[in-house]
């Protein structure tokens, strides 16, 4: 008995054994799934089609650029429930009424006086619910409106201060890359939306490339998807050609505000030249030197300490105005050129007083912000008392960028007892210490039949500070008091922002962005049922030769929703690039650079915003280029072995095509067939089933590896 006891004793234990790395085995499979399955199903079947009332507006408003001075959506108004601040007109009106309108439900009528010939002071109501308002403003001449004037809030809000910097912005200019400054601009307002209320934008110039109105216009419709209040300076290019149109359509070239008593801000005008007049530095160093908020913010175009980037940060202890002044205008280590950028010499009396309204400003710390040579730079001044000045340069976040560097923009925080945090995907005191733009992608796409706005974030750091995920459209005018649909993509909800200047709708989800995935909303009245078309209108020359350009010309249309997305791949000795067309209406110009091969396939793929694609491919054959001895006329060379223009819908498709295109970021990223809307019913919303599952499938297959490999180990 007792040797057969000891013979099942172990075979008991054996078991047990078993049992228990069965289920941890079972435990760890489940774990995965959860890691890897859940996330990426919940944002793939993310998909709804709602019912949207747009409200009838009783009151349209007129915005005219220039006729209302301030305050503006760069120089905005900071009150507090109760306060005051001045309307400033550009010329005499006949004032009736004036209201901010949060395009929320809260208007308020604000009690005003007149103070002068064109300044009018208005009280905002002790009621007043917090957040960004725009200015309407009623006179016999007419009702006009002024975007993002006012922000009405409390120190509460803003113990702790988020500050995002962008500067060069540079609207109206194409990149290399083919990719606009408007899109990275616009890319960059989306993330900013999804970061907490304590944020607020400053922008230190060159909004404007050439500083046309159109320019100034599209900055505009950009700027306004925001949800945060925006202070800014012009930069050189604001001043081209001796525009006013920053000052129209921006605010004012120098200003001076306070943000509820707690940080004051200088915005000091550079100038095209890169300087400033002696009567601009004592006015910037009078605000300094007495203002009482215990942080000081100062923004200017052309900065002061200029390429200061490395492998530590560059700090300096300076014990007087006298010896900043000296220390910038004295050349760097081994090298040709001063710590300051080089313009301000040109007025250095001017100069040595900012500087030393700078040095001496009251408070617990000193930010200086600056842009225009489009390079992250960083420095920090120690003062006698302990106390900072930070001087910190970003990046071009729109403009052009050299090669190696990326567009960026910053997130710094400051409190009021003088603690300053910079944040980016670098350190802050190195050459690429912003978060990377060219790694958020979005597109904005108007027809007559839908409006689409799409955010994808890739490899940069910013998703760690956002709070939740917003896509901003504007509602068309023509929409307005009708019903339309809303189609929305890994966002659950939607708000309307209405006020007499017209309607924002905000889609979000109350969760940060999952990397990778593209949010996407869409305005429409119709749905769209077919894809792109694509066709070739023209080649140049008919005859290609080796190391000569050619160039395509292609006609590209959508049925209803739109082009999101335009490029073509070029292959050809084993190698691969990919170009970004130049669209100019309904027509793109694809130019092959000069190559010495034989023989090229081109590759054309135009996807529209319900994720449909139609792919062009055609192989070119190049003539051998000519040489001085050749006496015998070229005969032609093009043979079309390959034409074929595929339309497809799928999303294996569109989801390769990103995979083959990720050498140029283009905005495009998994995209998702689309329900057939017109057969959904218009009242709650319905959630739809994503038809794309490959990303679904490849985690499922690694899970069951990862399971039968557990189950390998029990076995042992």
């Amino acid at each position: 008995m007792k040797a057969h006891l000891h013979w099942h004793l172990p075979r008991c234990r054996s078991v047990r054994s078993t049992a228990k790395k069965m289920i941890a085995a079972f435990f760890i499979v489940y774990m995965l799934m959860l890691s890897y399955i859940a996330p990426l199903a919940s944002a793939e079947q993310a998909e709804a089609v709602l019912e949207v009332q747009l409200p009838h507006l009783d009151v349209r408003a007129e915005y005219k650029p220039g006729l209302i001075a301030e305050p503006k959506i760069s120089r905005p108004a900071f009150i507090e429930p109760g306060g005051s601040f001045q309307v400033v007109f550009s010329k005499p009106m006949q004032v009736e009424k004036i209201l901010i309108d949060n395009g929320y439900g809260a208007a308020y009528e604000c009690e005003f006086s007149q103070v002068g010939g064109t300044v009018f002071t208005a009280k905002i109501p002790d009621n007043a619910e917090p957040g960004l308002y725009d200015l309407i403003v009623y006179a016999k001449e007419g009702v006009y409106g002024e975007p993002h004037a006012v922000y009405v809030g409390s120190k509460d809000v803003f113990s702790k201060l988020n500050i995002i910097h962008i500067t060069d912005r540079h609207f109206g200019v194409i990149n290399s890359n083919g990719r606009k400054a408007s899109n990275y601009d616009l890319a960059v307002n989306l993330a900013v939306l999804g970061l907490p209320n304590n944020t607020i934008i400053v922008d230190s110039g060159d909004i404007a490339d050439t500083a046309k109105d159109g320019e100034y216009r599209e900055s505009l419709f950009v700027d306004t998807l925001l949800d945060k209040p925006l202070v800014g300076v012009p930069g050189n290019h604001d001043h081209v050609g001796g525009s006013e149109n920053y000052k129209d359509y921006r605010g004012p070239f120098n200003f001076t505000l306070d943000i509820f008593g707690l940080y004051r801000i200088v915005g000091i005008d550079s100038g095209g030249d890169g300087f400033i007049t002696k009567s601009q530095a004592m006015w910037a160093k009078t605000v300094l030197t007495t203002a009482e908020e215990p942080i000081k913010i100062v923004i200017f175009h052309h900065p002061h300490f200029t390429h200061m980037f490395g492998d530590i940060p560059y700090q300096f202890n300076v014990t007087t105005s006298e010896d900043l002044f000296k220390l910038l205008t004295s050349k760097k280590p081994n090298s040709k050129y001063t710590y300051i950028y080089s313009s301000w010499l040109a007025n250095k009396e001017a100069l040595k007083i900012l500087v030393d309204g700078i040095f001496s400003a009251k408070g617990n710390a000193v930010l200086v912000f600056s842009g225009h040579i489009h390079l992250d730079s960083y420095a920090v001044v120690i003062r006698p008392d302990g106390s900072r000045i930070h001087y910190i340069v970003t990046t071009a976040t729109g403009g052009s960028v050299r090669p190696g560097d990326y567009h960026g923009f910053r997130l710094v925080t400051v409190e009021p007892i003088g603690k300053v945090e910079m944040y980016g995907d670098g350190d802050y005191w190195t050459r690429h210490a912003s978060f990377n733009a060219d790694e958020i992608y979005a597109s904005y796409v108007k027809t007559a039949n839908a409006v689409t706005a799409t955010l994808r974030i890739e490899n940069t750091g910013i998703i760690d500070y956002m709070e939740k995920t917003v896509v901003a459209l504007h509602a068309p005018s023509e929409w307005l008091g009708k019903t339309v649909k809303l189609y929305l993509k890994g966002l659950d909800s939607y708000k309307l922002r209405c006020t007499p200047l017209g309607c924002t709708l905000y889609a979000y989800s109350n969760e940060k962005p999952q990397k990778g995935f593209e949010y996407q909303a869409t305005l429409f009245t119709k749905p769209d049922n077919k894809p792109p078309t694509l066709e070739l209108a023209k080649m140049t020359p008919t005859i290609p030769r080796q190391g000569r350009q050619v160039v395509l010309s292609f006609k590209v249309s959508d049925d209803s929703w739109g082009i999101k997305e335009l490029y073509a791949k070029i292959e050809y000795d084993g190698k691969e690039i990919t170009i970004k067309p130049m669209l100019a209406g309904d027509m793109a110009r694809i130019v092959i650079p000069p190559l010495k091969t034989s023989k090229v396939k081109i590759t054309v793929v135009a996807v529209d915003t319900s994720g449909k694609e139609t792919t062009f491919t055609r192989i070119i054959e190049y003539k051998a280029a000519q040489t001085k001895t050749t006496t015998t006329a070229p005969t032609a060379v093009m043979t079309q072995q390959i034409q074929q223009a595929t339309t497809t819908a799928t999303t294996a498709t569109a989801t390769r095509t990103t995979t083959t295109v990720e050498t140029t970021k283009p905005e495009i990223s998994l995209t998702l067939k689309l329900p057939k809307l017109a057969e959904e019913t218009p009242t709650p919303a319905k959630i739809v089933k994503a038809s794309d599952n490959t990303t679904l499938i490849v985690a499922a297959l690694v899970v069951a590896a990862l399971a039968a490999f557990a189950l390998i180990i029990t076995r042992r």
